[in-house]
């Protein structure tokens, strides 16, 4: 699923926005090999980081005990 900038703007950094923004087929074309290999380490850094916090916010919400609602 593809997503337009719309859509993400008010979910990302301004850092994630631009890698965001480098992400589209044009700029990816105008990337040499160095560079884009740059690119694809901070994405999948950045998938990593997000992928974690997800995870241990999920342990986390399991393990809490639950709370009585009133």
């Amino acid at each position: 699923m593809s997503y337009t900038k719309r859509q993400v703007q008010n979910l990302l950094t301004k850092p994630e926005l631009e890698l965001f923004q480098a992400s589209r087929i044009g700029a990816i074309k105008a990337f040499n090999a160095r560079q884009l290999v740059g690119k694809i380490s901070r994405a999948r850094a950045l998938r990593d980081k997000y992928r974690d916090l997800y995870q241990r916010q999920t342990v986390r919400t399991a393990t809490a005990p639950a709370t009585r609602a009133r």
